[in-house]
């Protein structure tokens, strides 16, 4: 991988960046420094903030030292740091999950088998996405396992109940006067 590729994928969009410094924000709007060495760590946490402001390019490492900087306001939860908060799904949910998307192959085959066009996929082709046809049926159906498997985490993480069934959807028809 050349080394533009690995700096375009270390930047970070003004929006997300604003997301992730919201915290970082309100801790320096309230924080009160007790010593030279407080005053020296919100100074530096000042600095980054600028210098992230001004570089898409450096936000990545950044935020990566602050992970390490703002630790205790993180486990803690505090400044709205709860967002940074790294949380694990237990293992044995996730393999939960995957049995549940892997419950579908039957269904996905059939489907497979009787479509006259191929399911396809988009992917990322330099800054434009293409659509592709899905190679063969294994290649299609490891996709929707770990598509379903990433839906089932995000409504995990969200506090959701990522194995309900979602109730059937019915059209009724109106009665024409």
């Amino acid at each position: 991988m050349s080394q533009d590729k690995k700096k375009e994928e270390k930047t970070m969009k003004d929006d997300r960046w604003n997301t992730l410094i919201e915290p970082v924000q309100s801790w320096v709007d309230n924080f009160t420094p007790i010593d030279e060495d407080d005053e020296d760590r919100l100074e530096v946490v000042k600095l980054s903030m600028k210098r992230g402001n001004r570089s898409e390019n450096k936000r990545h490492g950044i935020i990566k030292n602050w992970r390490t900087e703002f630790a205790n306001e993180i486990e803690n939860e505090e400044y709205g740091f709860n967002t940074w908060a790294r949380k694990s799904i237990p293992k044995e949910i996730v393999i939960k999950m995957v049995k549940a998307a892997t419950e579908e192959t039957t269904g996905r085959k059939a489907l497979w088998e009787k479509s006259v066009r191929k399911p396809t996929f988009s992917k990322k082709v330099g800054d434009a996405r293409q659509l592709f046809t899905h190679p063969n049926f294994e290649h299609f159906n490891q996709h929707e396992i770990d598509r379903d498997v990433a839906a089932f985490k995000a409504i995990y993480k969200k506090g959701g109940d990522w194995d309900a069934v979602a109730p059937v959807f019915e059209v009724v028809k109106e009665d024409s006067a």
